[in-house]
């Protein structure tokens, strides 16, 4: 009856240890998921100031070019 019961507590606490592995499991997965999203994210973050920057830089050499053909005619 005594080993019952102790066979009965060690499975129990199998149980348990299983369920937390299983909550920390899970855990871990959405900390990956939203690990991937964050860096999906700051990649888009990253082409959308690498598009400004193109234009920028477009704007400047139109600007230029514009500045250039007035002094052109003057």
């Amino acid at each position: 009856m005594c080993f019952q019961s102790v066979h009965l507590i060690l499975l129990l606490r199998l149980g348990l240890l299983l369920r937390l592995g299983l909550l920390l499991l899970l855990l871990l997965h959405i900390l990956l998921l939203l690990l991937i999203l964050l860096l999906l994210l700051l990649l888009l973050l990253l082409l959308l100031l690498l598009l400004l920057l193109l234009l920028l830089l477009l704007l400047l050499l139109l600007l230029h070019r514009l500045l250039r053909l007035r002094a052109h005619l003057l």
